[in-house]
């Protein structure tokens, strides 16, 4: 009788975990075994990583809406990471990995390059960003920001 309700109380676990880091740590509700999904356009890959990165004694935003743009001279593990779980130790950890790419103008605005090719720049903060809808109109909404831990 009692493996009949060990089904049932790992459901009531994981979703008390998936809403308990949704509503504490903004996990997007695609991810940590939620229901969120259904009822919000808030997940991974319609978050975006905006950087702001010093090069030249010039400071630009470049938006990183895939994170395996900076493959392979970073790390993209660790910005998707951060993407859907934006805590302190991930995306720290993802600041760092982006403090050591370089970057080069490309036609599309600032890209991260191979070390080789581009000038190393400065991160000064990185943030992200999902879609929120207000009054029928999707808006940005900054989820979190941090720096590189320099």
């Amino acid at each position: 009788m009692a493996l009949a309700w060990v089904a049932p109380a790992l459901l009531v676990v994981v979703a008390t975990v998936q809403l308990s880091l949704a509503l504490t740590q903004e996990l997007t509700p695609w991810k940590g075994g939620g229901f969120g999904m259904f009822a919000t356009v808030d997940e991974p890959g319609t978050r975006v990583i905006e950087v702001s990165v010093r090069t030249g004694g010039e400071t630009q935003e470049v938006v990183l809406d895939d994170p395996e743009a900076v493959e392979p001279v970073a790390s993209s593990w660790w910005l998707e990471a951060a993407r859907s779980l934006p805590t302190e130790p991930l995306s720290a950890r993802a600041a760092d990995e982006l403090d050591e790419v370089a970057w080069a103008e490309q036609d599309e605005g600032l890209a991260p390059v191979a070390p080789d090719e581009g000038e190393h720049g400065t991160i000064r903060e990185i943030r992200v960003v999902r879609p929120a809808l207000d009054g029928g109109a999707v808006s940005r909404e900054t989820v979190a920001t941090w720096s590189p831990r320099r």
